[in-house]
């Protein structure tokens, strides 16, 4: 009877400190998550549920396996791992989704965090880390374990389970737990009836939820039925210029500091040189519509703003196409992983990124750089068009040694991650992150004059249209953040778009005040003298400028900029609090003064519909 009691008090010790260590690990993410990074509440009693199930089904094996291995020494301290290894590895995971939502503004992938974890010494490298950080963290976290499992094997309360229930009490108990365990897994792998934001089925199936980076890409019925029609009924045009298309993106590329915006650094020289030796137009102001990447590539490739995005956009490569257009990707970073990116461009002739190589780190522009060597000179047969995405101006790229770089300079993606960005611990530190960004910007510019010069000498840009912008901008602690993904600030939503003729001339752009990131792939077809397709938002800024709303959206902000008589105006809204703002972009960047209530109610209204709305 005393043995018996004894047993029980055991149990109930060890299933309430293993209950408590899983509850409190969860508790503590799941505050943070919604708390600090504004997941939906909604989400917090599907995860509870995914991490109950996941536990159930470890002590259904470990009931199974106590009753198969009774009372042997050596599975004590197997069983001990089995208790303890779970929890860590939860720990782990939590910690590396907030990294990622601190970082990118999403819960990362497995892919994705397999790709840096193999080459995470060139990226402690790139962080500017040392290198000795990584090994002893490892040794320190494996020791941590092994410590604790050697000194306390006996913390299994399903060894005394085991015992205490009967054969078939236990097959049934042990068989109940892991098909719980294993029906949830299923439901969440479909990610079709389970909440888009829980962290576990958005970071192992990502393939199969609704979500584009921290956006919910769930189109309406009416845009997909839109979308199909124009697709259906879009008829090619016979007679254009067989013209090839370079498109570059620079990642986080940010108009004012580049020297060929005025900057007073010189940042970008190659660029500014080759003006002089080709017919160039320079959009004074362009806007992104988003402030990460995701977004903003689908905006460049299929002219839409975020509200207007079907599930199936008609894009750039899918009309160059089917007018007879070679498509050939050459991206820095890792776009297979990332969210569906690189289905998002359709088939194409040749597609390589930052994965397709193990010579340099994926975010190393050079990997670029080596795969235009190998590409075959230009046989003049088909119009190509050649997309290429390097990372040099963003934090996880990596910057080379250069005599002219601006020193000293320090990597503010080392700086732990926040909700609002990442804050330097000293203004000091917020100087060199500056230095860091701008080498960043010199570094893509010289890698853009070398793979323009390596395209020509293969004859690619004989009879060439040649585009530089960006996908998003970049904080550089305007508000005391560097960074980007966090806020709807000038920094973040303002991009270059520099067009260049190669080898032939044409009439002048039109004087927009004003272009956005949808207005990239009318303006190419236009040039090319291609129809686009009927759905398409943006306009060919070759044409006669007209007053326009140019919309973007970043997180639970919307908003829109408008042209006043000797200003640009920028409204934005907060969905949840309907908290409206009206600022003076031109003359008040940094939105500290708000106009709104000085909006009449129908005019604020109506610009709250508008921003909303995010469509004409």
């Amino acid at each position: 009877m005393r043995s018996q009691l004894a047993d029980s008090r055991r149990l109930a010790r060890r299933l309430t400190l293993e209950l408590a260590c899983w509850g409190s690990l969860t508790g503590a993410f799941l505050f943070i998550y919604v708390g600090t990074y504004g997941a939906d509440a909604g989400v917090v009693l599907p995860h509870a549920t995914v991490i109950l199930a996941f536990w159930s089904g470890l002590v259904g094996i470990r009931l199974m396996l106590w009753r198969l291995f009774p009372a042997r020494e050596a599975f004590l301290r197997a069983s001990a791992l089995l208790v303890l290894t779970p929890p860590v590895a939860l720990a782990a995971w939590y910690m590396v989704t907030l990294v990622g939502l601190s970082s990118w503004g999403r819960v990362p992938t497995w892919s994705l965090v397999w790709t840096y974890a193999k080459q995470s010494p060139h990226l402690i490298a790139t962080l500017g880390l040392p290198g000795w950080w990584l090994p002893l963290a490892a040794a320190g976290l494996t020791t941590f374990v092994a410590v604790i499992v050697w000194k306390a094997p006996r913390v299994d309360w399903c060894e005394i389970g085991a015992r205490r229930l009967s054969p078939s009490g236990l097959s049934t108990v042990a068989s109940c737990c892991v098909a719980l365990a294993f029906t949830q897994g299923m439901r969440l792998s479909s990610m079709t009836d389970f909440h888009h934001e829980e962290p576990i089925g958005a970071g192992f199936f990502a393939a199969r939820s609704a979500e584009m980076q921290t956006h919910a890409a769930t189109a309406s019925p009416a845009l997909d039925a839109a979308e199909r029609h124009a697709r259906a009924h879009y008829a090619t045009t016979t007679t254009f210029a067989h013209r090839n298309v370079v498109l570059i993106i620079g990642d986080a590329l940010r108009a004012s500091h580049m020297g060929l915006y005025g900057y007073h650094r010189q940042t970008t020289p190659d660029l500014e040189a080759s003006t002089h030796h080709h017919q160039t137009w320079i959009a004074p102001t362009t806007k992104a519509i988003c402030a990460e990447s995701l977004c903003g590539l689908l905006a460049l490739s299929s002219s839409r703003t975020l509200q207007s995005m079907p599930t199936s956009p008609i894009t750039l490569h899918e009309v160059l196409r089917l007018h007879g257009y070679r498509i050939r990707l050459a991206l820095g970073g890792d776009h297979t992983h990332f969210y569906g990116l690189r289905d998002s461009y359709g088939p194409a002739e040749s597609y390589f990124d930052g994965t397709e190589q193990s010579a340099r780190y994926v975010n190393d522009d050079l990997a670029v750089l080596d795969h235009i060597d190998t590409l075959p000179d230009y046989d003049g047969r088909h119009p190509e068009l050649l997309q290429l995405h390097l990372m040099s101006t963003h934090g996880l790229g990596t910057k080379h040694d250069a005599p002219d770089a601006f020193a000293p300079s320090t990597n503010y993606y080392r700086w732990p991650g926040r909700p609002g960005g990442r804050v330097p611990p000293s203004a000091e530190d917020a100087e060199r992150a500056v230095n860091h960004y701008d080498n960043g910007v010199r570094q893509f510019d010289r890698l853009v004059s070398t793979i323009l010069k390596a395209l020509e000498a293969k004859g690619y840009l004989q009879n060439a249209l040649v585009l530089v912008t960006g996908d998003h901008g970049e904080m550089l602690g305007e508000t005391g953040v560097f960074g980007h993904q966090h806020s709807v600030d000038e920094a973040v939503l303002t991009v270059p778009l520099v067009v260049q003729r190669r080898g032939y001339s044409g009439s002048d752009f039109g004087a927009w005040p004003l272009a956005s990131q949808i207005d990239v792939a009318p303006t190419i077809l236009a040039e090319l003298g291609i129809a686009p397709p009927s759905t398409w938002r943006g306009v060919a800024l070759q044409s006669t400028p007209f007053p326009r709303f140019v919309y973007f959206r970043q997180g639970s902000y919307s908003g829109a900029y408008f042209q006043g008589r000797d200003a640009l105006f920028k409204y934005w809204t907060e969905h949840a609090s309907a908290a409206s703002h009206l600022s003076d972009a031109t003359r008040d960047p940094l939105g500290q003064q708000n106009l709104a209530p000085l909006l009449r109610p129908g005019l604020a209204g109506q610009l709250m519909l508008k921003a909303m709305a995010g469509a004409p």
